[in-house]
């Protein structure tokens, strides 16, 4: 009967524990930057004059600056390395030009157009562009004669404005082939005689080419309007420009010349922006967004830059693929008026070529402009930034309700579409709009690396973007090459390789065949912008140029799935053996399930039937959905199905727990029999459901009479107990329980109508599976909630009768069975029968209230780990669903309610153990004045020393109550969300 000695002390740190993991979870699937520990060259040193190609560079540095950076060398460099004392650019062009006049050698001339400039974006066009040209020739077998230098000539006609032109050789081994690669400024091309300029320019190098065999091929143009312009003056005309072929990588789609055909010298191998946009409809059908309903269609905004064809043109192709796709369009030309628009000038961060950067800071502070923080402090308006012009735009976007053209189209904005040229930009548009449109689907276009950086995953997570290729092709096309920085680069890779012949049949090998006979075979591609990677979500494409787009589905082998089983059923025997309660409590189902009635039996077995049936039918519609669902995906950040697994696992749990909340009420009964001796009740009668709706408002007011309970001034145990085996009982339960459920969920579905939740998901099947298992895991918590609520109301309605100021009337037998276990002797007529019988039956009640609350207090973990579960589900680990302020208000009510009631459980036996220590200090006066009751009086002091020594159940110390760890654990889970997102795992 002593008191279990227990150790005090905080107990287990909960949060710290789940934070270290969460930071060992950070160390395993984190990813670490490469640092290279070369060091910086000091000089800028040059190959010996008699070279050609005498300018230092890498094959992947941009030439321009290579050349810019070497003819700017110091004035005091030696005699043999001043840029003076070498060749002029006319005397190298003299000189290329013998090179190609060469006999035995076949010389091909390559002519690539990159954009000219200082900003930093078209430095990183040219370093990429080169990057993939040089991997193109070497898949061909071109290996570079000068591999670390350059050379440059100046034009002697057509490219005037371009002063100086890079210039590098390659030759194929085994062969006499030669590559003179040539890097053309396509800013540097006037408007309406670009190609014009370019036959002049390589009319004097191509002189010997139809002798040798060579060609001349330019890759080129990259823009939009260039390549409108060039076709505008091929004006359809098959012989012209003579033995000249271009392998464009620009999207224009009217290519059309002034006769209406497309010019055959042209060969664009990407698709048009009308295709590419036209690939983003069905996928944002495919996620509940659907502008092209005759009724209330949904609502989409459009921001792009204005300042280039390529930006002009964007919203309009979106808007013609939206009315090609069966929208009611209006207008001449057609378009959607429920598509607003809206427009910005390139360089928002106004970063301009010699000036400082805006966004510096002082050594040692931190630079927000990699995007790990916020807009702080707030920009102003002035200066060169133009980033509060995109704010307040933002801003406008969202308050505009609709378009006076619209006719009214209600609704919020269902998706944003950023369109435009520079990265960057769309980095601070994708900023500035996810902040106001949260629930909105952001698409864009052209597959970038940028966008999967950390510091910008916060906002180009979830982004879908239409592309006309990924980072690689089929390895029997990309082969050694490493996957590259956009889809730009695949492109230009792609038409080198097709320059060259080198993709096989994959490439029309006629050099004047007609640009539909590729761009046609390269449909668009879309990608979702995960954590580090970019899924594609392409479904099947025709195989040969693109690689093979990974499975939606999982597609296990029979030997993993057979190693998976044995997995589950060596672990769960494994579980079975180890765990003795675990063991106890299915044989006890197992046995309870042989017991059962027939009918019952019966229920059952319809119950599971119908569950396997529903997931038979949720397996089937995700697998006939197939690459058009939601991708089967874990950590990747963009994947609704570990969230419903989660929840899932929630609802199981909460059932689980709700089974085991039954058995501890039955424990709290047995053992308080075995500990205390057995108290005789009534057994209770069943009535029928017309008797049980009667009871529902009495049970749930639970204002019944406490005078039968009363003996004299005393409560009587026997009434007590049976009054608590009563209201305890399921049937009692459920009528205080339903009610109060039904009212929560309402109350919780008020909250979140204010502003509905959004669910990012890809499909119809997760969409199903996603609400179902809402309304299943939901209730359920609601419910687990209110039963551990009820079950320790009950306890705490109890405790209070139990420790009240008279002692509890326990029955003779059990005062005698206590008092030989004490050592006091009852009966007789001594003067201190009456201390001896107060003081047993006071140390019963403080005995019963402590083995009945360390019985039933830990039942309080329960909702705490299933609302620990509701509040992972919702974690940017799995996909962007962020946990709004809706949630938290409806998480946060239902575990304070379960902590409040734990909180008074605690308070009540607090009470009740001050009020015997008072109780006993009386007697203990009362029996030290009494003649012949000194021995007693020495037995009052050493019961009150235990009394105050109780250290279990309600009775523990605070850091010990299991109310407070369990409010640990949803605190954790939220800490854990926040390290997420500082390790870079969410937005």
């Amino acid at each position: 009967m002593a008191a279990s000695e227990k150790k005090d002390g905080s107990g287990l740190p909960v949060a710290i524990v789940a934070t270290v993991l969460v930071a060992l979870a950070g160390i395993i699937v984190g990813q670490w930057q490469l640092v290279g520990t070369r060091p910086s060259p000091t000089e800028v040193a040059g190959y010996p004059p008699g070279t050609l190609q005498d300018v230092p560079g890498r094959l992947w540095q941009d030439p321009f600056a290579a050349i810019d950076q070497y003819l700017k060398r110091p004035k005091d460099a030696a005699a043999d390395q001043d840029p003076a004392s070498q060749r002029s650019g006319r005397e190298r062009h003299a000189e290329v030009i013998v090179e190609l006049n060469k006999p035995g050698a076949t010389a091909d001339i390559m002519g690539v157009m990159v954009f000219g400039g200082d900003y930093p974006e078209y430095a990183e066009q040219r370093r990429r562009t080169r990057y993939a040209v040089v991997s193109a020739l070497s898949t061909a077998s071109f290996v570079p004669e000068q591999p670390e230098g350059l050379g440059f000539i100046t034009p002697s006609a057509g490219l005037e404005r371009q002063r100086r032109v890079p210039f590098e050789w390659f030759r194929q081994e085994g062969s006499s082939r030669r590559v003179l690669l040539l890097w053309l400024d396509e800013n540097s091309l006037d408007d309406h005689r670009a190609v014009s300029q370019l036959v002049e320019f390589t009319r004097p190098l191509g002189v010997s080419l139809k002798r040798s065999g060579g060609r001349v091929v330019i890759l080129g143009p990259i823009g939009s309007g260039t390549l409108q312009a060039m076709a505008a003056e091929i004006g359809g005309r098959k012989d012209w420009p003579p033995d000249m072929t271009f392998f464009s990588t620009a999207t224009a789609t009217a290519l059309a010349g002034p006769s209406g055909a497309q010019p055959e010298s042209v060969l664009r191998i990407i698709a048009t922006d009308r295709a590419v946009m036209g690939a983003l409809v069905p996928e944002l059908r495919r996620r509940g967004i659907d502008p092209t309903r005759a009724k209330r269609p949904d609502r989409i905004i459009l921001v792009s830059e204005w300042d280039t064809s390529y930006g002009r043109e964007l919203p309009q192709a979106f808007e013609a693929a939206i009315c090609g796709a069966g929208a009611p369009c209006v207008g001449s030309p057609p378009r959607p008026a429920w598509i607003r628009r809206f427009s910005y000038l390139r360089g928002l961060d106004g970063q301009i070529p010699g000036a400082q950067r805006s966004d510096s800071k002082r050594d040692g502070e931190k630079s927000q402009a990699d995007g790990s923080g916020p807009f702080e402090p707030l920009e102003r308006a002035e200066g060169t930034s133009q980033v509060d012009y995109l704010r307040r735009l933002a801003l406008h976007a969202r308050e505009l309700p609709s378009d006076p053209g619209d006719g009214g189209a209600p609704g919020e904005i269902k998706a944003v579409g950023v369109l435009g040229s520079d990265v960057y930009d769309k980095s601070l548009v994708l900023r500035a709009f996810r902040r106001e449109f949260p629930k909105a689907v952001f698409f864009t276009t052209d597959l970038d690396a940028r966008m999967l950086h950390p510091a910008e995953y916060a906002w180009t997570r979830n982004l879908v973007v239409a592309s006309s290729f990924g980072f690689a092709l089929d390895p029997s096309l990309q082969r050694h090459i490493p996957p590259f920085r956009d889809s730009y680069q695949t492109a230009i890779f792609f038409a080198t390789q097709c320059a060259l012949e080198a993709a096989d049949t994959r490439c029309t090998k006629a050099p004047r065949a007609s640009q539909a006979a590729l761009s046609d075979r390269i449909p668009p591609r879309v990608f979702e912008i995960g954590r580090g990677v970019a899924f594609d979500l392409s479904g099947d494409l025709p195989r040969g140029i693109h690689p093979e787009v990974p499975r939606v589905l999982p597609n296990p082998s029979g030997r993993h799935l057979l190693t998976g089983l044995g997995i589950l059923l060596s672990g769960a025997l494994l579980l079975y053996l180890v765990s003795p309660p675990l063991k106890e409590g299915i044989d006890g189902i197992v046995q309870r399930a042989r017991a059962a009635p027939r009918r019952r039996k019966a229920w059952a077995a319809a119950g599971l039937l119908l569950c396997a049936a529903l997931m038979v039918a949720a397996c089937v519609a995700i697998v006939l959905e197939g690459q058009k669902g939601e991708p089967f995906l874990v950590f990747s950040g963009i994947s609704l199905w570990p969230t419903e697994a989660l929840r899932f696992m929630a609802a199981a749990l909460s059932v689980c727990f709700l089974v085991a909340v039954r058995r501890i009420i039955k424990r709290v009964r047995l053992e308080l029999d075995e500990e205390f001796g057995r108290i005789s009740v009534p057994e209770r009668r069943g009535s029928g459901l017309r008797a049980w709706f009667r009871g529902v408002w009495p049970a749930l007011r639970d204002k019944r009479q406490i005078s039968a309970l009363l003996d004299g001034k005393r409560y009587k145990a026997e009434t007590l107990w049976g009054r608590y085996l009563e209201q305890s009982s399921f049937r009692s339960q459920c009528q205080r329980v339903i009610p109060a459920a039904l009212l929560f969920l309402l109350f919780c579905g008020l909250i979140i109508s204010f502003d509905p939740l959004e669910v990012p998901s890809r499909g119809q099947s997760v969409k199903w599976i996603d609400h179902a298992l809402l309304w299943l895991s939901a209730p359920l918590l609601v419910w687990l909630i209110l039963v551990v609520s009820d079950t320790i109301r009950l306890g705490d309605k109890y405790t209070k009768f139990l420790g009240a100021s008279e002692p509890t009337k326990w029955p003779d037998h059990i005062l005698k069975d206590a008092g030989d276990r004490l050592g006091i002797a009852l009966g007789g007529e001594a003067p201190d029968a009456s201390i001896k019988e107060a003081c047993i039956s006071h140390w019963l009640d403080i005995k019963v209230i402590e083995m009945w609350t360390d019985i039933v207090s830990p039942i309080i973990y329960y909702p705490f780990i299933v609302l620990c579960l509701m509040i992972l589900s919702r974690s940017p680990l799995f996909d962007n669903l962020g946990t709004p302020y809706q949630l938290m208000v409806v998480f946060g009510v239902s575990g304070l309610y379960a902590a409040a009631c734990a909180f008074k459980l605690r308070d009540v036996a607090e009470r009740a153990r001050n009020m015997a220590l008072e109780r006993f200090t009386h007697l203990l006066v009362k029996a030290k004045g009494q003649a012949g009751a000194p021995a007693v009086a020495s037995q009052i002091e050493i019961m009150m020393r235990e009394i105050q020594s109780l250290r279990r159940g309600a009775f523990a110390p605070l850091t010990e109550q299991p109310v407070v760890r369990a409010l640990l654990l949803p605190i954790s889970s939220a800490g854990g969300l926040t390290l997420f997102r500082y390790l870079g795992w969410g937005g």
